[in-house]
C-alpha cells in the first residue's frame, strides 16, 4: 500500500511539474503580423536619377530602422536609416519618412530623404473612398544629398513589387 501511495504522489508531482513547464513556456508567434510601415516601405522601388534608373529597394524594417540598397545605373550601394510617421492628410493614405544613408566610403555616397507613401482604397460610394484592409506601397518622393554637400538630386519613385 505504501509502494502505491508513493507512486501516485511520485505520478501526481511529475505530471504538476510537467503542466508548470508546459504553461510557463512561451508561445512560439509563428506568423508575426506585418506593420503598417513594412506593408508600405518593404520592397522594389523604381525611378530616374541623373538620367539613370534608380532602384531603391528595402529588404527589413525593424522597429524605426530600414535596411536595403539602392542601384544607379550600375553602381550598387548599401543602405541603413530610420524613418518615422510622416504627416500626410489624404484619405485611406499614410506616410513615412525615411532618411537613408549609404556607408559614405564612396565619394559619391550620400543621404536619402524619402517620403514612402501607402494606400489601401477599396473602391468608391456615394459616401467616398472605403478604406480597407493593409496599406500598401505605391509612391515615393525625395531627394538625394550627396555627402559633400556639392550635388543634390529630387526624384519621384514607384513601387514595383
Amino acid at each position: 500500500m505504501k509502494k502505491t501511495i508513493a507512486l501516485f504522489s511520485l505520478i501526481l508531482s511529475l505530471g504538476v511539474n510537467a503542466q508548470t513547464k508546459t504553461a510557463t513556456k512561451p508561445a512560439a508567434n509563428k506568423s508575426a503580423k506585418k506593420t503598417d510601415a513594412s506593408n508600405v516601405m518593404l520592397g522594389t522601388w523604381t525611378g530616374d536619377m541623373v538620367e539613370k534608373k534608380l532602384t531603391i529597394v528595402i529588404e527589413k524594417v525593424d522597429g524605426d530602422k530600414i535596411i536595403g540598397y539602392n542601384t544607379l545605373g550600375k553602381n550598387k550601394r548599401p543602405l541603413k536609416g530610420t524613418f518615422i510617421k510622416g504627416a500626410w492628410d489624404v484619405t485611406c493614405s499614410i506616410a513615412f519618412d525615411a532618411t537613408l544613408k549609404e556607408p559614405g566610403d564612396d565619394k559619391w555616397d550620400g543621404v536619402f530623404t524619402v517620403k514612402f507613401v501607402g494606400d489601401n482604397t477599396q473602391g468608391e460610394t456615394d459616401d467616398g473612398p472605403v478604406c480597407k484592409g493593409d496599406y500598401k506601397g505605391v509612391e515615393g518622393v525625395g531627394q538625394w544629398k550627396s555627402n559633400n554637400g556639392k550635388m543634390t538630386k529630387d526624384f519621384t519613385l514607384t513601387k514595383s513589387k
